[in-house]
Formats: C-alpha cells, sequence, structure tokens
C-alpha cells in the first residue's frame, strides 16, 4: 500500500489565486490535497495522481471550490511544491 500523504514543500500562490481565494478554504484544500483527496478531478486525473505516488513523473492536480463558487486547482510535482492557481 503506498502512503497518499504528499510533502507539499514550497507554496506560491498565482496572481489571481492570491486576490481572490479564501484564504480558510485554500487551507482546508491544502490539507486534503496533501492526504490523497483530490477534489473535484475526473476519474482519469485520480488514476494519474495514482500512478504519480507509485512513482511516475508528472504534476499531482487537485481542484476544489471556495466557499464563493471559484474554482482553483493544487499542483504538486516530486513532492516539492505547491502551485494554487485560479
Amino acid at each position: 500500500m503506498v502512503d497518499k500523504t504528499i510533502r507539499l514543500g514550497d507554496i506560491s500562490f498565482s496572481p489571481d489565486a492570491e486576490k481572490l481565494l479564501n484564504k480558510a478554504d485554500v487551507k482546508d484544500a491544502l490539507a486534503r490535497h496533501q492526504q490523497g483527496d483530490w477534489g473535484e478531478v475526473s476519474i482519469f486525473k485520480r488514476l494519474q495522481n495514482e500512478r504519480i505516488l507509485h512513482g511516475a513523473l508528472g504534476w499531482i492536480e487537485s481542484r476544489y471550490r471556495d466557499r464563493n463558487g471559484t474554482y482553483f486547482i493544487l499542483c504538486t510535482k516530486h513532492y516539492t511544491t505547491v502551485t494554487i492557481e485560479r
């Protein structure tokens, strides 16, 4: 069994995300992302994320919505960085 805990590393925001997203919702989403809850992504993306957890190269992506209905994406590459984009 693979540990789904992701080391987040450095976290950066796109300019729009920094301005528009609710910070508490982003914090909750980061915790979910870190534990392998990918939010509102396709089955294909879920399978891709699982392959990356098993050692494949690529970005782990999660998609969430804040309390205002704004969707945002968390992307983690090689367990070192998270980028939050609106």
